[in-house]
């Protein structure tokens, strides 16, 4: 028998039989790479363009999926437009990263950045967290800090869509002749570690773009470990549902929403799962983007691709698109003033905690500005920050320090330092005399107006004073003696925006300085109702108003270094997060 076989092979060897077709196909690989599936799917034009109206929109590869019924396997792809929002769900280390990494690499490599964006969120900052690096990334969510500026932005880019649509689709308006919109993915590893951090509005923000997004062009694709995870409300919107391994069979049927499941995937194996395909429940191989690739080792390569796709895109004259601002988890002075736009006018002052934005203030229009606050919570600190803020802008700088606390800042630098009454009453009169010279000879000339500028400091430098402590300060200008009437009203009127100077700052402390307020001259700085309460509990203080803000904040404690910032009567109060003057300016 075995020489019979042996003949009837060499005959067929020599006969050049092809093989016959096996009865069953090879079992789904355990690791498979998008490049091997590029040749088995339907031709994607790769060009750099934007698309034909009518166009098939690209595709994104998930992996192999197995058709024994059929005896064959094809690629799994998802279509964002005609698929809609995307969830994968899987038990522990199955594979839900990766998967997401896959589909992250393809919109940063295969889509341009005028036709595909992302925000990703990933609370663990490793994994999908680092796809920051992508050009195509307009903002990315690693840690509880950033949460507010994150979705504020997210549902400001919604608003501004939805106002440019005018009532239109996102495919529509593609069609239609105009500059072409980019479709925007929010990608999101592990909903359920978000979930746990949402506020109502946060939460909101999700349900209004899973409810409406597809029309403006947003796409969401998150992970989560099952279905309570994610919820019922949102799960509904969620037309397309991927399960990698779960612990039974009725959890597959959650997320398939259909409970006859008639394969299982193979245990134990990461980016293995089911998926429904041609009407019917398959198993399915995610695919790996790279073979190095690692659900924890692919930063590098991120990175490195992100790099060298900006060097491309400046070398053919692509911008950029604008990313979300992002609050630095350690702000330094020097990082912020280059960040900032000196052409403003206005002195920085710190992060708005909302925003993200660098909050400022006009030195024209917020003549006085308070800084209150209780001990050690970063009042000194922001003062220097200011103080070399109009340094920056070339004013002339005041420091009126009668305790000492800023002998370090006057060092290196051309500033009048003064830390006696004596001092102060000199430079008062130097000040008045200077005027007073500007007023006459503006008379000997006849130019109209010449005392005008000499009096409001046009005409020489802008002086921007600084004081240390409010409450020592007003009691020296209550001191009895000769000069009292004459030193009270220069300040006073220095403080309704005369005398030449332009800005006036101060330190305030609630339950120590409360004398200041039978001076006229405080009663002048704080009618301008500006300025900024550090250290929490606002409510304390009767000076700024914060009307705006519950009786719970009021009532709060902060950390040192965020303030409540009022930049007039009636406006919005900010929460901003200060930096640190000193630290960070040798390097």
């Amino acid at each position: 028998m075995d020489a019979l076989i042996e003949y009837i092979r060499k005959t067929a060897d020599n006969s050049r039989y092809l093989p016959a077709s096996p009865l069953w196909l090879p079992e789904l690989p355990e690791k498979i790479v998008l490049k091997e599936l590029a040749g088995r799917c339907l031709p994607v034009k790769e060009n750099q363009g934007e698309a034909l109206p009518g166009q098939r929109e690209k595709e994104l590869l998930i992996g192999l999926c197995d058709d024994p019924e059929n005896q064959c396997s094809f690629p799994l792809a998802y279509q964002p437009a005609a698929q809609g929002h995307l969830a994968v769900c899987g038990g522990p280390a199955t594979g839900k990263t990766v998967f997401l990494e896959t589909v992250l690499w393809q919109i940063g490599t295969a889509f341009t950045v005028r036709e595909a964006l992302f925000a990703v969120v990933d609370m663990r900052r490793e994994g999908t967290g680092s796809f920051a690096a992508m050009p195509h990334c307009v903002g990315a969510l690693t840690d509880k800090a950033g949460r507010e500026v994150f979705f504020y932005h997210l549902k400001e880019t919604a608003v501004r869509r939805k106002k440019l649509l005018s009532g239109t689709s996102f495919e529509q308006y593609n069609q239609s002749g105009k500059e072409r919109l980019p479709r925007i993915f929010l990608v999101i590893d592990n909903y359920g570690a978000l979930k746990a951090l949402l506020g109502e509005k946060e939460e909101e923000v999700i349900m209004r773009l899973a409810s409406e997004g597809l029309s403006m062009g947003f796409s969401l694709i998150i992970s989560a470990s099952d279905i309570s995870d994610i919820g019922g409300k949102l799960y509904e919107k969620i037309k397309t549902a991927f399960s990698l391994e779960m612990s039974d069979r009725f959890q597959y049927g959650d997320v398939l929403r259909q409970y006859h499941i008639p394969v299982l995937p193979k245990e134990n194996q990461k980016g293995r799962g089911l998926c429904r395909a041609e009407g019917r429940v398959l198993e399915f191989q995610t695919a790996l983007f790279d073979e190095k690739q690692t659900e924890y080792g692919c930063a590098k390569m991120v990175e490195e691709a992100g790099r060298k796709m900006r060097i491309v895109m400046d070398k053919e004259g692509i911008a950029l698109p604008q990313k979300f601002p992002e609050i630095p988890a350690e702000p330094v002075f020097k990082r912020l003033a280059a960040a900032f736009d000196w052409k403003s006018g206005k002195l920085p002052l710190g992060y708005c905690l909302t925003t993200g934005e660098i909050c400022g203030v006009t030195p024209r229009k917020s003549h006085c500005f308070l800084i209150s606050g209780n001990e050690r919570c970063g009042k000194t600190n922001l003062l220097s920050c200011l103080a070399e803020g109009a340094l920056l802008l070339k004013n002339q700088v005041v420091m009126v320090d009668f305790e000492g606390k800023l002998q370090d800042f006057g060092e290196g630098k051309e500033i009048t330092y003064l830390e006696s009454g004596e001092s102060v009453e000199k430079w008062r009169l130097t000040i008045q005399n200077a005027k007073a010279e500007g007023e006459k000879k503006g008379g000997e000339t006849g130019e109209r107006g010449n005392a005008n500028k000499a009096e409001k400091g046009e005409s020489r430098q802008k002086i921007s004073v600084f004081i240390s402590d409010m409450g020592r300060f007003c009691k020296y200008l209550s001191e009895a003696g000769a000069m009292r009437e004459e030193r009270e009203a220069f300040w006073e009127k220095a403080a309704g925006g005369d005398n030449g100077i332009e800005f006036l700052a101060g330190i305030y402390h609630p339950k120590r300085d409360y004398e200041a307020a039978v001076c006229g001259f405080f009663r002048e700085f704080t009618a301008w109702r500006q300025g900024i309460h550090l250290g929490g509990n606002a409510g304390e203080q009767r000076v700024l108003s914060f009307d705006d803000l519950s009786y719970a904040k009021l009532n709060q404690p902060e950390k040192p270094g965020i303030g409540y910032f009022k930049e007039a009567a009636g406006r919005e109060t900010r929460r901003l997060l200060l930096p640190l003057y000193g630290k960070g300016e040798r390097e």
